[in-house]
């Protein structure tokens, strides 16, 4: 039985991230957030075993306040990428309700600055949909709405990406933990005034 429901308790954010490097990063972050009065939602501790992965991200996606923890891992992982389309999509692709919602911050090795950066994971997006479309009669059910999603990120990841790129965002380990994370302080203390 799947235990994992969205919860109704304020204030809370949610924590969008790939596993493995900047997991220490993540880990400090989510101390701080919750030192400022949060209920911090994340894989690793709103779930249990036999709880559906996709219902988590379901509800992080419809999340008010979502920190999304950018890398090289992030960019190319499905589930991150599910995360980040369904955040996009619940603003309609509007790109100021899209920016209301989340707290972007980028570890070093996150390249999306430039059209050239985006470009590159776009086509890497493109070859996993191309990948998949090769082998579309014996595609399962969700394969398939895993086809169809990239078949949307493709087309629209440039566009989620250039949005997080015109914000000025905390960069790289040194900027993200700099006076115990005093950018992420202040964009909490933002976000929360309004």
């Amino acid at each position: 039985m799947n235990t994992l429901l969205c919860s109704a308790r304020t204030p809370e954010i949610y924590v969008s991230y790939a596993r493995g490097p900047g997991k220490k990063v993540v880990d400090d972050m989510c101390g701080v957030m919750q030192a400022e009065g949060y209920w911090v939602i994340r894989d690793r501790t709103a779930m249990k075993y036999d709880d559906r992965i996709s219902d988590f991200m379901k509800c992080l996606s419809r999340g008010d306040l979502i920190v999304v923890v950018l890398n090289a891992k992030y960019l190319q992982s499905n589930y991150c990428m599910t995360e980040l389309h369904g955040i996009f999509q619940r603003a309609s692709g509007d790109k100021g309700e899209f920016l209301d919602r989340i707290i972007p911050v980028s570890l070093i090795d996150a390249k999306f600055a430039s059209w050239r950066d985006r470009t590159e994971i776009a086509k890497h997006w493109e070859e996993e949909f191309q990948e998949m479309e090769k082998s579309l009669p014996h595609l399962g059910r969700e394969d398939f709405g895993l086809y169809k999603s990239m078949q949307d990120w493709h087309n629209r990841v440039g566009d989620i990406l250039a949005c997080v790129s015109d914000t000025l965002r905390p960069r790289g380990f040194e900027q993200i933990v700099q006076d115990d994370f005093a950018a992420l302080r202040q964009v909490l203390q933002a976000k929360r005034a309004r």
